[in-house]
């Protein structure tokens, strides 16, 4: 069995959204908690269930800063073009 800290996601479209998914597959654990973010809240809630904190950047536009803070694992899975970008804001 595999155990893990706290993780998230940055952007977890479909990419993301697959590493999610095996993070709640049977036989992974996650001790902390798992944090995910996309632009919109209808992406965001398409991934939000039990033992996920999905956050909207609409409607919450530091949730990037927010997952990332004490996270185990910070996994960038917004579109390529969007790295640069998203992983200067991260750095402050």
């Amino acid at each position: 069995m595999s155990t893990l800290g706290s993780i998230a996601i940055i952007g977890a479209g479909a990419m993301g959204g697959a590493i999610l998914g095996g993070l709640l597959a049977p036989g992974v654990t996650v001790d902390g908690d798992i944090r995910v973010t996309n632009r919109t809240e209808a992406k965001a809630a398409l991934v939000r269930r039990p033992g996920v904190d999905s956050v909207a950047l609409e409607t919450t536009p530091d949730g990037n800063a927010l997952a990332v803070r004490g996270a185990s694992v910070v996994i960038i899975g917004v579109k390529p073009a969007m790295v640069p970008e998203t992983l200067a804001a991260l750095a402050g």
